[in-house]
């Protein structure tokens, strides 16, 4: 199948406050001195691998506690040798920290952790492990959810609350939440990455996927369940996948690379130089199943002075790029780039 992509830039995300997974500089001292207890008195097998795993661990444990980088560090290393955040609280409590703070800082890491894995965009959620939070547009309150397939747990706050309002624990089947505790009152689905929590008359509050910071991770927060109730997010989501098993071609390092080997490799024709002619054109081609270019032709009227020569030369001399897939399989897809001559 052939398609006409439009490539565009996205916009900067719009800055919100939620400081629920947030580390404080509390937190940041209480990880150095549980670990940097453990490095001086126990010297424990746990030691021992975190100076495998993390290069620098002696200097590093005690700068994490002024330091976020290092204390970000600090703390994925940590859960990534323990697995998962009960495993490492316990660690942590083991070397002598409040419980609180040790829960706290183990989501923290789950979070982290939940960041270096790849989303799964046919995951209704969006993600199958891990922490991320959601907040309404209003910022007037949000969810922490926690996914360990099939397990999900969901802690609701209100906007600048330390105490979760409610929370609640389950599966996540398909797109809906099965809570352990049956509540008629209160249904929570996935859509398209978006949250939505639906009350008794069926009225959707939507929750959208934003930093721990509070900052959306898209500019554009779109209504996902606008005019859907949840009777009718199987097909929905059915119409919503099949959009997703479409993959587009993907040039090697992104548009940016992209901007950079048109830059580069674009020649302006010395008979249009001495003419001081300037073009816009617009260069037709395929990215093919291999992900070669192929079928390139600059669109509209010739422009003369060598400028359909050099606009074709430079697509055909492109490197091959990833190609576009749809339901699993490499497809031909079509582009239209825009290009311009002048000086």
């Amino acid at each position: 199948m052939k398609r006409i992509l439009l490539i565009f830039a996205s916009c900067i995300a719009l800055q919100a406050q939620a400081q629920q997974l947030s580390p404080s500089t509390s937190d940041m001292a209480g990880l150095s001195r549980a670990i940097g207890q453990d490095f001086r008195e126990r010297d424990s097998y746990t030691a021992k691998q975190l100076k495998r795993q993390l290069k620098g661990a002696e200097d590093k444990i005690p700068k994490a506690a002024t330091d976020l980088a290092t204390f970000m560090e600090l703390a994925t290393a940590a859960f990534e040798m323990f697995g998962n955040p009960k495993n490492l609280a316990d660690y942590l409590r083991e070397n002598g920290m409040a419980d609180t703070l040790a829960s706290r800082i183990s989501e923290y890491a789950f979070y982290l952790h939940s960041l270096r894995l790849p989303a799964d965009a046919k995951q209704a959620s969006g993600f199958g492990y891990g922490v991320k939070m959601y907040m309404d547009t209003a910022r007037t309150g949000y969810y922490i959810v926690t996914i360990m397939q099939p397990r999900i747990e969901l802690r609701k706050y209100a906007a600048g609350s330390e105490q979760p309002l409610h929370v609640i624990s389950g599966r996540l089947t398909g797109n809906a939440v099965v809570p352990d505790v049956r509540d008629t009152t209160l249904r929570l689905f996935f859509l398209d990455g978006v949250l939505g929590e639906y009350n008794g008359s069926n009225v959707a509050q939507e929750y959208f996927e934003c930093s721990p910071q509070g900052a959306f991770t898209l500019s554009n927060t779109v209504s996902a369940f606008d005019g859907i109730i949840p009777e009718d997010i199987p097909t929905a989501v059915a119409q919503l996948q099949h959009i997703k098993n479409e993959e587009p071609p993907y040039f090697p390092g992104g548009d940016a690379a992209l901007n950079e080997y048109l830059r580069k490799n674009t020649r302006y024709p010395e008979a249009a130089r001495r003419k001081d002619v300037t073009a816009n054109m617009t260069v037709s081609f395929v990215i093919g199943p291999n992900g070669k270019v192929r079928d390139a032709k600059v669109m509209g009227e010739p422009r003369g002075y060598g400028l359909d020569e050099e606009a074709l030369r430079v697509i055909n001399a492109m490197p091959d790029w990833l190609p576009g897939r749809q339901n699993g399989q490499n497809v031909a897809v079509q582009f239209r780039m825009p290009l311009r001559f002048g000086i």
